[in-house]
């Protein structure tokens, strides 16, 4: 389970590239600033713009000397971008270029250094569908090579065939075709709240004892695929594939600790193709198809569907004989699908997925590929609340390094083009780094290699390009090994000296990614791999205890851990404080809960540096202030109160770091929620959660844990069969008499401060009971229909409470019959024999017969069916795109509905079910280009071809019956401004609205278009409308509104200029689609 990885120093040799330019270019001549200039210039490159799709080594050295070119490129010495220690499987290299707008290409420089050798390749196009511009065999000696061009495009795509092609830098000419977007990707800083006992943990294992992961508050566990599932469909958690765990039991003794789990799912099965590691495809299969990854994607989804919290039908759940089907326990919500993909450390690439094959893989184990597998793939398909973690990366990037973010960029970019819905497929990005002088170099520690700066460009990445993501640090941390110092940067310290280091370092390294903004980080790892404690193997030791060999006893760190995560329980990272003496960091966190703070004060070195008498300012004006010392054997820290002079207190700074909390005066209590009539329970006990909050002076509340509860009865004794703990969790036994009981809330700090409530204690009887149900069923055409009917007993308080259900159902007359008939269940069925008409459920209470309620269900065949909008505010397309490539699916569902009467006007029968199927409309006959799903989606590939189909509901009740909805399919293939003046006149005061109108040929859409937009051949709303001066930048007072106004209606103002002006539109979905018109405005 330990892996190895390269260190930053490797990254040297070339390899499989694709960058992408996704900022704004910017030329260097303010004549190509506008929309329409058409002068050619040097268009600027930045590093900011690359994305690196082998996600490895720094690709923003090709476009690093963009200034020392020149407008005219000179020759010179340029460096060139090499990728990872020259392995083949690496290659073919390549280089995405997005320039933000479509561009006129009318030149490209290749700088050809001397000794580069092969050919290099540029192409522009689509993304992944690319057309050959030019070959260079770079054959030239430090020149400048020339290509010229005349081309218009978005992209440019560079790619070389090996490591010897060396070229250095890309100059690219020409102009842009129109005005630059606004900015899509502005930062929006994500910020999840997770508290310190939440956002820290350490890599484990199913054996890990459950005492040692409780000095964190998240466990990654390293999990082997083939743990579970060893042949395909039969997987095996409880027990395990092995017979030696019970996978069960370990995730519920986890969350029953408080204990966020996350299992990193990793290796391969061996029935997928006979290996333990490398992609777990089939031999032969296409590694960039999310296809492809099935099995995988099946496991997730057997795994989110046991251990999630949404339940899913049974024969979804594959387990091997004798292991029982469990679904929506409620145990995890995060699966990692892979460890470290970027494996480049793997010198033959059976590990390495390239970032275009990950995000395949990471799409299917998300959602199945937006469901393309099928139903039963992915977490998402198996528990909406499931979060897929992507695999941690091994070499995410150095600081100030632009391809440090290129592997995650790259997975996006694909997303973008292989996905309709927009959905980057994680919900966590994850990353590692450890922080050392080199491959099995001496450690540095984290202010020493800017841990936290290193982080914040991650945070900073997240928040640009992918917003409301959590980041987790995953793998991080030091050996204790004295082997692990080559360099000597521990000087002569002992054992136990590099335990205390490691220990110091491992809280300040969680201090320095909780600041940065990371999210979760958990240390590498739980226990030892090599029981010499001496040893020079990397990793070996970075445990917080020893060996399982050894007995696992615990490290320095293991506690200053534990005390570290629940000194700071509840409470999220605040800020940097500046310290006066530069060998003091401070920072503050705060809780969540109210008024409570802590400061954590260190010294950053590593020499031992200490700060004795450091008097350390606070915030407001705190009643108590208590330090925690980090201790050897001791879980909990030393406490110790300190006196407040002057608003500080004096403490001695050491490079242990010292947890200082402060509590605010408590002044109040919020009233008891949660108090009503309780009713008795018939047996054992029953629990009912109170709650009350101790407040300070400024009505801040200071927490529950400051609340000290008690019950007593009407004379003010003990209650019997009454009691309350310290988190106010009412318990009632059994034995407790009905009467009134007084529940009492006081502050700890000061019992003086108390609130009272008065609680009803009765002997709950059954009074009434409730049906839920349809109001109508159909009546099949053969066999049988059923329909689920529920009960709830209620007491004289209108409480759900415990009570047998006997069920019946009668007909008009009162009579019970034969082909109508409800189980124990309430599971009604109908035969088809059954005569039409209204019928009585009728639930009585087992026990006590007059307790009892009754429903009418109308019983009729289906008569018809309509196909409406399966959401009640959702839009119901007939006019849809046929996509340019790839499939789509419709956002807003198809329904159909059975009516008991073909002129609609009977009931709606609400337990039929349906066939969907897509025929054409002309021939009747089917379609394999689109499909609907049994929830009503429609999905369109790019193969359909253009015309009339019919969408066709048949009743499963009775298939004689059917509906059909008329679906007209399209393709895109121009644009005309078709009606508007030629001519206006300014208007002397105000404004004018004026309407154009276009047309479109061969109409479709990259989206579903609303019926209601459809007016003839005018799609009012689908294009982008715009106009120009006579020097192509946009007109002054002269625009078209979206609002209040049609978006084709231009509003000319008294401002406007006289003079000749150019309308634009643009195809919203396809920007190649444009359309032109020249008008004059008159007047002044």
């Amino acid at each position: 389970m330990l892996r190895k990885r390269s260190l930053m120093s490797a990254l040297l040799s070339a390899s499989l590239l694709l960058i992408v330019i996704d900022s704004p270019a910017l030329a260097e001549s303010s004549a190509a600033q506008g929309s329409n200039a058409q002068v050619p210039v040097k268009i600027k490159l930045t590093t900011d713009m690359l994305i690196n799709e082998t996600g490895l080594g720094d690709a923003g050295l090709l476009v690093d000397e963009q200034d020392e070119a020149g407008s005219t490129p000179v020759n010179a010495e340029y460096t060139n971008w090499l990728v990872n220690n020259n392995q083949s499987y690496l290659y073919p290299a390549g280089a995405v270029i997005d320039l933000g707008r479509r561009y006129k290409i009318t030149g490209v420089y290749l700088y050809d250094p001397a000794g580069s050798s092969g050919d290099f390749k540029v192409s522009y196009g689509p993304p992944f569908q690319w057309i050959e511009l030019f070959t260079d065999p770079l054959k030239g000696d430090n020149v400048w090579n020339k290509h010229d061009a005349d081309v218009e495009t978005r992209f440019l795509q560079l790619s070389k065939v090996s490591s010897d092609v060396a070229m250095s830098e890309i100059v690219v000419y020409g102009y842009p075709l129109e005005d630059m977007p606004a900015a899509s990707l502005k930062p929006a800083p994500t910020s999840f709240a997770i508290p310190v006992n939440e956002a820290i943990g350490t890599n484990a294992f199913i054996d890990s004892p459950i005492e040692q992961m409780k000095a964190t508050g998240v466990i990654r566990e390293y999990h082997n695929w083939s743990f579970v599932e060893e042949q395909e469909g039969q997987n095996k958690f409880s027990p395990s594939a092995n017979n030696y765990w019970d996978f069960d039991e370990y995730y519920k003794q986890l969350k029953d600790a408080g204990i966020i789990a996350s299992p990193a799912i990793q290796g391969n099965a061996p029935y997928v193709n006979g290996s333990w590691n490398g992609q777990p495809i089939k031999q032969g299969a296409d590694p960039l198809d999310p296809q492809s990854y099935y099995m995988h994607a099946s496991h997730l989804y057997q795994y989110a569907a046991r251990y999630g919290s949404s339940p899913v039908p049974l024969d979804t759940i594959k387990v091997a004989p004798g292991q029982e089907k469990k679904t929506g326990l409620g145990y995890l919500s995060y699966y990692e699908d892979w460890n470290e993909p970027d494996a480049s450390w793997q010198g033959d690439g059976s590990v390495y997925f390239s970032p275009y094959e990950f995000a395949a893989m990471v799409s299917a184990d998300y959602d199945g590929h937006q469901s393309a597998l099928g139903e039963a793939y992915g977490v998402k398909n198996a528990d909406p609340n499931a979060k897929l973690v992507m695999g941690g990366l091994a070499d995410p990037g150095s600081v100030g390094n632009v391809s440090a973010n290129s592997y995650i960029r790259a997975m996006k970019f694909w997303s973008d083009y292989h996905r309709t819905d927009g959905v980057f497929p994680a919900d966590v990005l994850n990353i590692h780094h450890y922080w050392d002088t080199g491959w099995a170099g001496s450690p540095q520690s984290p202010e020493e290699g800017h841990m936290k700066e290193w982080l914040e460009q991650f945070v900073q990445f997240r928040d640009r390009y992918l917003p409301g993501k959590e980041l987790w640090l995953t793998e991080f941390g030091y050996d204790t090994s004295k082997g692990m110092d080559p360099l000597g940067y521990w000087g002569s310290r002992t054992s136990t000296q590099s335990e205390q280091m490691q220990a110091d370092w491992i809280i300040r390294g969680f201090l320095a990614s909780l600041s940065a903004g990371i999210d979760r980080t958990t240390q590498y790892m739980i226990r030892d791999a090599n029981d010499d404690p001496n040893n020079n193997i990397q990793y070996s030791s970075s445990g917080f205890t020893s060996t399982r060999n050894t007995g696992e006893v615990p490290k320095i760190s293991y506690y200053y851990m534990y005390a570290f995560k629940d000194a700071l329980k509840g409470m999220v990272f605040d800020k940097a404080v500046q310290a006066i003496d530069p060998n003091v960091w401070i920072y503050t966190f705060k809780s969540l809960a109210g008024s409570k703070n802590a400061y954590v004060v260190w010294s950053p070195t590593r020499n031992g540096s200490k700060v004795n008498g450091y008097k350390l300012q606070l915030d407001g004006k705190p009643s108590r202030v208590t330090s925690i010392e980090l201790t050897d054997k001791d879980t909990d820290g030393v406490a110790k109160e300190l006196s407040v002079q002057n608003g500080a207190v004096k403490v001695n700074v050491s490079e242990t770091p010292l947890i200082v909390l402060t509590d605010q005066k408590a002044a109040g209590l919020s009233d008891i929620s949660g108090s009503g009539p309780i009713a008795i329970p018939a047996k054992g006990s029953a629990e009912t959660p109170l709650s009350a909050t101790v407040t300070d002076q400024n009505a801040a509340p200071l927490g529950t844990e400051s609340v000290h509860w008690s019950v007593t009865d009407s004379s003010g004794r003990k209650a019997n069969g009454l009691s309350i703990d310290k988190k106010g969790v009412l318990a009632v036994k059994s034995s407790a008499q009905a009467g009134s009981y007084t529940i009492t809330a006081s502050a700890s700090a000061k019992p003086a401060i108390e609130k009272s409530t008065t609680i009803t204690l009765y002997k709950a009887s059954a009074a009434g009971i409730e049906i839920s149900g349809i109001d109508a069923a159909a009546i099949p055409a053969k066999g049988s229909s059923t329909a689920a009917y529920a009960g709830k007993v209620t007491d004289q308080h209108q409480a759900a409470m415990a009570g047998e259900i006997d069920w019946k159902v009668l007909d008009a007359a009162g009579h019970a019959v034969h082909d109508v008939t409800v189980d124990k269940r309430g599971v009604l069925t109908v035969n088809n024999t059954a005569a039409p008409g209204s019928y009585t459920i009728q639930a009585s209470l087992h026990s006590n017969a007059s307790v009892k309620a009754a429903k009418t269900v109308t019983l009729a065949p289906a008569a018809k069916v309509d196909i409406v909008s399966a959401f009640a505010d959702g839009a119901l397309y007939s006019q849809i795109t046929i996509p340019p490539s790839g499939k789509i699916t419709i956002t807003s569902p198809y329904a159909a509905k059975s009516n008991s009467q073909a002129d609609g006007k009977g009931v709606s029968i609400g337990n039929d079910s349906y066939a969907y199927s897509v025929v054409k409309s002309d021939t009747g006959a089917p379609v394999d280009t689109m499909s609907v799903d049994k929830s009503g989606y429609l999905t369109v590939n790019s193969r359909t071809a253009p015309g009339m189909y019919k969408l066709t509901a048949v009743s499963k009740t009775n298939p004689a019956v059917s509906g059909t909805y008329e679906l007209n399919l399209f393709k895109l293939a121009g644009a005309s401004i078709s009606s508007g003046p030629d001519t206006i006149a300014i208007p002397e005061h105000d404004y004018a609205l004026v309407k154009y109108g276009e047309s479109t040929q061969g109409v479709a859409l990259g989206i579903p278009a609303y019926d209601n937009m459809f007016n003839g051949n005018s799609w009012n709303y689908l294009y982008k409308w715009e106009i120009f001066d006579a020097q192509g930048k946009p007109a002054q007072d002269l625009t078209f509104n979206a609002k209040p106004d049609p978006n084709n209606t231009l509003n000319v103002s008294s401002k406007a200029k006289p003079g000749v002006y150019t309308i634009r539109i643009t195809s919203t979905i396809d920007s190649s689609i444009t359309a032109k018109k020249t008008i004059t405005l008159t007047g002044k």
